[in-house]
């Protein structure tokens, strides 16, 4: 992921992820991404990004209609390095979403 402002240049690479099938109808996932940030006129820095956490919990599962719905809850966690480095890599924000999923087949 490339963002690019006036101001600087974050780029996000690469991204370290691990999914895990806790139950049949639970999954639990994170993120790590390490960023490369480049401000106008400073030096550049790498370091680790805020993590991504979340849970897939799939409550409805017909096997004869095919109908699956399932909420996937999940949350940033601002686990960046911002204070020995000059360049922040992290946002300092906690944030959360929670969306919802269905399909049928």
């Amino acid at each position: 992921m490339l963002e690019r402002t006036r101001d600087k240049r974050e780029v996000q690479m690469p991204l370290f992820g691990h999914n895990y099938g806790f139950k049949p109808n639970v999954q639990i996932k994170a993120e790590f991404p390490l960023l490369y940030v480049h401000p106008v006129g400073e030096g550049h820095e790498f370091g680790l990004g805020d993590t991504l956490i979340g849970i897939k919990w799939r409550f409805i599962e017909e096997e004869m209609g095919r109908l699956q719905l399932a909420i996937y809850p999940q949350g940033v966690l601002p686990t960046g390095d911002s204070k020995r480095r000059r360049i922040a890599t992290t946002s300092g924000i906690q944030r959360l979403c929670s969306p919802a999923m269905s399909s049928n087949e």
